[in-house]
Parts: structure tokens; C-alpha cells; sequence
């Protein structure tokens, strides 16, 4: 695999670590993970630092959200829309041009609060973020993965639970393409038999 570029590291609650593309960064993948992020989430943008806004395609997964934008190494600055409040496990992942992950950060119990009365979404950067134990003003989705709040790390593969998504996925693709081989093997087997009669 890949050797640790960032090793594991706290951070004070209400402050995530600062987001630095390591050597070699070609694309960033932003994932915030909770049910409530599936519908919440309403836009994903990234830029290098003091440059223009890279708006990314938000897309929902069995986790929550997901973005990709292009990225080069150095400090990285991200923001996140919502429509409504969201608590999620926000996942940053740094890969090269193949697609090999480079470092990882994760932030736990990320809280992005609802847009103000009258305003169709709300903007909040990655300095502002604010993490906080699911329960703690009743908007929590309660199904995300988090665990402990506040609590983040980085890394290669830095978690929020389980295994890597990027694993699931392939797994379901795995099963998919098995199953897929056993229905045309049933269905050239039935055919070949009542070819026969």
C-alpha cells in the first residue's frame, strides 16, 4: 500500500486540522458521511489557497456524500453547502494520478448548521466547522458514524468506521459482476435445455 505520510493527530474539538495536499496530489475526495448528508448536502467546492472556488459534483452514496476536484499539493482551503442541518463524518482524501491515496484526514460529528430563515442554502468553511456529540440540539440525523465527537485524525485510510468506502464500492462491484456471470450461465443452461426437448 501506501507509506504513512501524515501520522495520526488530534485536534482541539472545535478546530480541524489544517488541510495540506501532500507531494504528488493530483485529485482531493471529500466525503461526508450520514444519512442526512445524502439530501443536506447541497454543494462541495475546494480551491487552493486564496484562489478561486472549484465547484465540484455532489453525488449520493449509501454513506452520505460524495465530491472529487482536481488538486495540486500545498495548503488547501474546502467549504461545504447545505440546505439543512447536517451532523456527518467529514472524510479529505489526497490521491495521485492513479488513483493511489496519498494521506487522509477525518473530522468526527461535524456540525453544519441549517441556512438562516428566507436563504435556500448555507456555506461553511473547513476552518469553521464545528464538531459536536450527535444529540446535542436534537438535529442530529442519529444514524451517522461517528463516535466520541470532536474527535479527528489523518493518515492513509483515516476511517470513520468499518472499512473504507472506496472498498465497499468495489466489493458491490465484485458481487455484481458474480452475479451478473450466474444469471447468463442460468439462463444459457435453460435455453441449451429446451433447445434439447
Amino acid at each position: 500500500m501506501t507509506a504513512l505520510v501524515g501520522a495520526p493527530s488530534s485536534a482541539l474539538a472545535a478546530e480541524p486540522p489544517a488541510l495540506s495536499a501532500p507531494v504528488h496530489t493530483t485529485a482531493v475526495w471529500v466525503d461526508l458521511e450520514s444519512d442526512a448528508s445524502r439530501s443536506g448536502v447541497r454543494a462541495i467546492e475546494v480551491r487552493a489557497a486564496g484562489q478561486t472556488w472549484a465547484t465540484t459534483s455532489v453525488a449520493a452514496t449509501p454513506f452520505g456524500a460524495t465530491a472529487q476536484a482536481p488538486a495540486a499539493p500545498g495548503a488547501l482551503e474546502l467549504r461545504v453547502a447545505v440546505s439543512a442541518a447536517v451532523y456527518a463524518d467529514v472524510v479529505v482524501t489526497f490521491v495521485d494520478a492513479s488513483g493511489l491515496v496519498l494521506d487522509s484526514v477525518v473530522v468526527r460529528d461535524v456540525r453544519l448548521a441549517a441556512p438562516t430563515a428566507g436563504a435556500k442554502e448555507r456555506w461553511t468553511n473547513w476552518a469553521d466547522f464545528e464538531t459536536a456529540p450527535h444529540g446535542g440540539d436534537g438535529a442530529s440525523d442519529g444514524n451517522s458514524s461517528g463516535g466520541g465527537g470532536g474527535d479527528s485524525s489523518s493518515g492513509p485510510l483515516a476511517l470513520t468506521g468499518g472499512a473504507a468506502p472506496a472498498l465497499w464500492i468495489v466489493g458491490s462491484a465484485i458481487i455484481a459482476v458474480i452475479a451478473g456471470a450466474a444469471l447468463i450461465i442460468a439462463r444459457r443452461r435453460r435455453s441449451n435445455n429446451e433447445g434439447d426437448s
